[in-house]
């Protein structure tokens, strides 16, 4: 009587609620729909790619400033032709390869005969000073060196 009341008791109960099965397949189509519709959704907002870059920029100068402190020489941030890149000249050479969608212009504020669009930071921390300007169709930025300094700005 006992063992019939008990079976009759959780027969009637019906637990509500998922399996682990269909769980598992909720969260997998789920991280399928992320990793399709998030990187696509940075290329809807403009002016992310240039911002970007423009961090990426300022983040070359100041290592080229830190570089120039640290070893003792100068180093030079350099915009080349072909390919389109920056390159930092000192005992590590390195280049970095501009995105096409992107113009780039430096110009220095020591203008040499040549006009060589780079800018060149010393051992005691200053620098040849100029501007960094980057132009995509959605927006323009201007990054500033300061000759005495070596500081880099950001000018929206």
């Amino acid at each position: 009587m006992v063992k019939c009341a008990l079976e009759c008791r959780f027969s009637s109960l019906k637990i509500k609620g998922f399996t682990l099965l269909e769980l598992l397949v909720a969260l997998v189509i789920a991280s399928l729909a992320i990793s399709i519709v998030v990187p696509r959704f940075a290329a809807l907002i403009p002016g992310v790619e240039i911002r970007g870059e423009t961090q990426k920029v300022s983040a070359l100068l100041r290592l080229a400033r830190s570089r120039a402190i640290a070893s003792g020489e100068v180093v030079v941030l350099a915009r080349i032709e072909e390919p389109i890149a920056l390159e930092m000249t000192n005992n590590e050479d390195s280049l970095y390869i501009w995105p096409p969608s992107i113009d780039l212009e430096i110009s220095s504020s020591q203008q040499t005969v040549d006009a060589a669009q780079e800018i060149a930071f010393y051992p005691n921390g200053s620098s040849s000073g100029g501007t960094v300007t980057l132009n995509s169709a959605s927006r323009s930025y201007q990054l500033s060196v300061d000759w005495l300094s070596g500081r880099v700005t950001i000018d929206d």
